[in-house]
């Protein structure tokens, strides 16, 4: 697995976390994916607690697989190595 892929991975894995660590907050302990999704759609972006652009973008992200993710977050993940590499 290549740095690029890692990192995304690490993405993906940083919002599932994320949200299911307010899905335990919340006393919703099912934590099966479409059902993690569905919960956190309905408690946190059409009660308007989460934006809903903000609520499309992690939902967008624990739906898609990581190759999908991959390619979205590639260009930032190579612009901000290529920031570091010239410190």
């Amino acid at each position: 697995m290549n740095v690029y892929n890692l990192a995304a991975n690490r993405i993906y894995y940083a919002i599932y976390y994320i949200v299911s660590a307010l899905a335990l907050k919340n006393d919703f302990f099912d934590i099966k994916h479409n059902q993690l999704l569905g919960w956190f759609n309905r408690n946190f972006v059409k009660t308007n607690i989460v934006s809903k652009d903000l609520g499309k973008f992690i939902i967008m992200h624990l739906i898609r697989d990581r190759r999908v993710i991959i390619k979205i977050w590639l260009p930032l993940i190579k612009s901000i190595s290529r920031l570091n590499s010239m410190k």
